[in-house]
């Protein structure tokens, strides 16, 4: 009996050395208990956050026969510097040029007419019409091109802008710019506005 007693402890040993080893071999394994089942899937680590820089939007702003928020074609660069909305730069330009402020209305200029050009985003003119406004749109809004020989659904189709008088502004336009990707006859009437212009009629290349 005793030789038993002491057969059993040393199975009792072997027996905890066993699941010693085991243990050591299978750690970091997923052990299924009970039959045939697949084993859980590993945990996936957790992703570090991702984070995405959104600029502020500018609130919206009319453009028309008053200008773009204080400023306004035909105007010296002293009297756009003056408004605050535009900042003048160093020496007096030699040639066509344009700037984008932190207010975000790109201003171009040019040596002899001051302001010439006056855009943004987010802009409507006082008639309604802004970036997604279809062709057809525009055409009711603004009716009279700003040269009577030159028919906005020819410059739409061969240029993808068209050129209208603004009311009570004689020595400005608007010019605006469609998309015209899969553009036709057919379906100019829905082409959309991109970007909205007010240009100086004397200066037409800046």
């Amino acid at each position: 009996m005793g030789s038993g007693i002491a057969r059993r402890a040393g199975g009792a040993a072997g027996a905890a050395a066993l699941v010693s080893a085991l243990a050591s071999v299978l750690a970091g394994c997923t052990i299924t208990i009970g039959g045939g089942g697949s084993p859980a899937p590993a945990a996936k680590p957790t992703a570090a956050p991702s984070w995405r820089i959104v600029p502020p939007s500018h609130p919206p702003r009319e453009i028309g026969p008053k200008g773009l928020a204080g400023l306004d074609v035909g105007m010296t660069l002293d009297q756009a510097a003056a408004t605050g909305e535009f900042t003048r730069p160093a020496t007096k330009p030699s040639l066509c040029n344009s700037a984008t402020g932190l207010n975000g209305i790109t201003v171009g200029f040019s040596p002899k007419y001051g302001v010439t050009k006056l855009t943004a985003e987010n802009v409507h003119t006082p008639e309604g019409i802004t970036a997604g406004s279809t062709f057809a749109e525009v055409v009711r809004a603004y009716p009279t091109p700003s040269e009577p020989d030159s028919p906005y659904l020819d410059d739409l189709l061969m240029f993808g802008d068209i050129w209208a008088a603004v009311p009570g502004r004689p020595d400005a336009e608007y010019v605006f710019m469609f998309g015209r990707q899969g553009l036709t006859r057919a379906t100019a009437g829905q082409a959309k506005v991109m970007y909205i212009l007010l240009k100086l009629r004397a200066e037409r290349n800046c």
